[in-house]
């Protein structure tokens, strides 16, 4: 049986939102970062294949990218090439 927990949500827009969660499966554990929608009847989100898959061993990587993207919308903003990240 497949064990999730939700870790973080956000909204991306008032049909969907982002949910990051830490699974389970066959005794290995996973982060998945999916694009989820909502349903026009019953109000229930629903995953979508839009999303990311990676086992923790990569948890890491992803930040140092995560960091990295940050680090380089900013440095846009500054140019005047982007509107300022929040």
């Amino acid at each position: 049986m497949e064990k999730v927990r939700i870790i973080h949500t956000f909204q991306k827009n008032p049909e969907e939102e982002v949910r990051f969660t830490l699974k389970e499966y066959k005794d290995r554990q996973y982060l998945d970062l999916r694009l989820w929608f909502h349903s026009s009847t019953g109000g229930e989100y629903f995953p979508t294949k839009k999303g990311l898959t990676l086992s923790l061993d990569y948890l890491g990587e992803l930040k140092k990218g995560l960091d990295r993207a940050g680090k380089e919308a900013l440095e846009l903003a500054r140019h005047e090439t982007l509107n300022p990240v929040k």
